[in-house]
Formats: C-alpha cells, structure tokens, sequence
C-alpha cells in the first residue's frame, strides 16, 4: 500500500465532506515511532459520518467487504491503494475519544 497517496486522498476527502475521524491502529502507532506489522490504515469516526464514507470510499473505488454495527472494511481492487477499516464511533466513550482529537 502507497501510505502515502491513499492517506493524502482520504484525508483530502474527509476535509471537503467533514467527517470527524481519528487515525488509530497500527499505523498510527508507527507515526509516534512503535513498530507496526500491519498493513491497513484504522480510522475512528462518527457513525453519522458513516454515509459520507461510503460515498467517499466509492468515488475513490474502494469496495465494502464487510459492514457492522461496530465496523466497516473497505478494499481496493488495486494492491497499491489497500484497505482501510473504519471503526464506528456511536458509544460515549468512542464519541469522546473523538471530541479529545478533533478539538
């Protein structure tokens, strides 16, 4: 996966559409310098944001594998650009955890 690339686009996407999210998971661990065995990017965000990033996943040409009530996974058909799996923030404690980020 281009890191890199899908972060940029994701992060573009998320702006213009305000979704709240937080980077979490492995990769965020390896920003703050830990070593990391994964090879996806985990978000936290909003399940209201929940529509914004389906219609943000598609136009990007991500396909939903699975969707719960507490997840969702998206993967490109083209390795370069990976998975990516939301975690749906909807519990107080999650809701919290992102009001702590995005203020």
């Amino acid at each position: 996966m281009n890191f890199k690339s899908v972060l940029a686009n994701l992060l573009e996407k998320f702006g213009e559409k305000d979704v709240r999210y937080a980077l979490m998971g492995g990769l965020a661990l390896g920003l703050w310098g830990a070593g990391r065995s994964t090879v996806d990017i985990d978000f936290l965000v909003d399940r209201d944001d929940l529509g914004k990033i389906g219609s943000i996943m598609e136009e990007l040409g991500y396909e939903c594998k699975f969707k719960s009530e507490n997840v969702s996974q998206y993967v490109s058909p083209l390795k370069i650009y990976g998975e990516i799996d939301f975690l749906h923030a909807f519990r107080e404690v999650s809701l919290e955890m992102l009001r702590k980020v995005i203020n």
